[in-house]
């Protein structure tokens, strides 16, 4: 059981990591306008690009930003990554004291318990560090580019748009 759990831990860091990967090689900070290809936060078209709760980085390039906002906004987008990587890290912290927790002969269902909302708790972070970036983010673009933004369908609504 011992080795399922900590298998399962190494997937969803896993996956948690391809998120982040994406996340910072969508679109270098010294290259705003090129390198964009199928599946790399910009795609093609329904199928590409996101999954649910992730911002689409990709199209910021269609906003026309200035120097500043760009800046800013990679700060923001390094930031966020920094926040998510240290969770990530108290994450599978959690995740093996749970594990120790299974392993002993005379289960502790309060602690058990405590262990799962800790986890709860980490999870609730991981969703709002990029909600945060997001809300961040927009509070530097200007009016039309925030209309352009959401009329491309990006970035927008926990399903994005059904992609």
């Amino acid at each position: 059981m011992k080795n399922h759990l900590r298998i399962f831990s190494i997937v969803m860091a896993a996956s948690l990591f391809g998120v982040m990967a994406n996340l910072s090689a969508a679109e270098p900070a010294s290259d705003w306008q090129g390198g964009m290809g199928p599946g790399m936060m910009g795609g093609y078209g329904p199928g590409y690009g996101m999954g649910p709760g992730m911002m689409g980085w990709g199209n910021y390039r269609e906003l026309n930003l200035g120097a500043d906002q760009k800046s800013k906004i990679t700060q923001i987008r390094q930031e966020m990554r920094t926040k998510q990587w240290a969770v990530m890290g108290e994450m599978m912290d959690a995740q093996d004291n749970l594990q120790d927790l299974y392993d002993v002969d005379k289960q502790d269902a309060a602690a058990i318990n405590k262990q799962y909302k800790e986890i709860e708790d980490l999870r609730r972070r991981m969703v709002d560090n990029p909600v945060d970036a997001h809300n961040r983010i927009n509070s530097i673009l200007t009016k039309e580019q925030r209309e352009k933004f959401r009329e491309s369908g990006r970035g927008y609504g926990p399903m994005m748009l059904g992609y």
